[in-house]
């Protein structure tokens, strides 16, 4: 927002994100928002990070330190912010999720049901409509118990394939400007 110059929209951004915090410190009080910021500062609120369906949990697992994780996370965001605005509607609102979900800081399992609106709305392009990509789905959406970091790839796989057919679209379009 602040590169695009929108400040009308960056001011109503920060007013309601204020009043978010407001309400979150007068629900949990002084010494919950402290705690839970102890929790994000420290190391021992990496507890679950491995586990976790995000492009942070995979790093993490990788043993990357945190400024690593931190930098990788700004620049993919700044990448899928230039990718989207070169993209129809569809692929760029289902980056957009798939992008909130990938970068977010803490993603767990349950979280990645914000991809069923993502894979829906894409459900006519041929690699979410592939047999391969069918089973993987009814895979993932079934409960199965925890087999540790395989569960965690399987759960991050609908992203990868929003990624590649966002990526798949940025190309043809460009070809056909050529």
């Amino acid at each position: 927002m602040v590169v695009q110059r929108k400040w009308r929209m960056l001011s109503g951004f920060a007013v309601i994100a204020s009043l978010g915090a407001a309400a979150s410190i007068a629900i949990a009080g002084w010494d919950g928002t402290d705690s839970y910021l102890q929790l994000l500062l420290h190391k021992d609120g990496d507890v679950h990070a491995a586990q976790m369906s995000s492009v942070r949990g995979l790093m993490v697992l990788g043993g990357a330190p945190a400024a690593v994780i931190g930098a990788v996370l700004v620049v993919l965001n700044v990448v899928l912010w230039w990718m989207q605005r070169r993209l129809t509607w569809r692929y760029a609102f289902a980056l957009g999720v798939t992008g909130c979900v990938a970068l977010s800081y803490h993603t767990m399992h349950y979280d990645s049901l914000f991809m069923l609106a993502p894979l829906l709305l894409l459900r006519d392009d041929s690699y979410v409509s592939s047999l391969p990509f069918q089973v993987l789905f009814l895979l993932w959406m079934t409960p199965m118990p925890d087999f540790g970091y395989t569960k965690t790839l399987l759960v991050a796989a609908p992203q990868f394939v929003v990624f590649a057919c966002a990526f798949r679209q940025l190309r043809q379009e460009n070809n056909a400007r050529l």
